[in-house]
């Protein structure tokens, strides 16, 4: 087995392995996260105190409550919506990855962009190791479902 294979095969290990991976449909995580990254796009409320659901058979993560209470955040096979608790979008963004290369992202963010930002990085560090070695999962290296590059 060379290094890489190994290395995988350890990071699988680490996150409870394929048969727990694939037995539950969703992995439920307490997240709080902020610091500068955040700030220097003026979201100083960072992403505090939040539920995230990340789903473990396609790319998907709802971020609640979120930007507020009362709303929630989703992240779908690249893109993002905010909608109230009762399934009602109130924004969303098709293709959240293009948007932030446009110059005013460079400035400031708003909560389409964090959300892209935040949820799009939780379900990747989470499931990194799977999608290495699950032809299902979106590749970090393919374009994925949802128009994003």
């Amino acid at each position: 087995m060379n290094s890489s294979s190994s290395l995988l095969s350890e990071a699988i290990a680490a996150q409870g392995g394929h048969e727990r991976w694939h037995a539950s449909p969703e992995l439920d995580v307490r997240v709080s996260a902020g610091g500068l990254a955040l700030a220097a796009k003026f979201q100083r409320r960072g992403l505090l105190d939040l539920e995230a659901r990340v789903s473990t058979k396609y790319q998907r993560t709802v971020f609640t409550p979120y930007p507020r209470r009362g709303y929630r955040g989703l992240f779908e096979r690249g893109a993002v919506r905010i909608e109230s608790l009762d399934g009602k979008t109130v924004r969303s963004r098709s293709d959240p990855r293009a948007a932030l290369r446009r110059p005013r992202r460079l400035l400031w963010w708003d909560d389409l962009d964090a959300l892209y930002f935040g949820a799009s990085a939780l379900w990747t560090c989470l499931a990194i190791p799977f999608v290495f070695t699950d032809p299902r999962l979106p590749s970090p290296h393919r374009r994925p479902v949802g128009g994003a590059r």
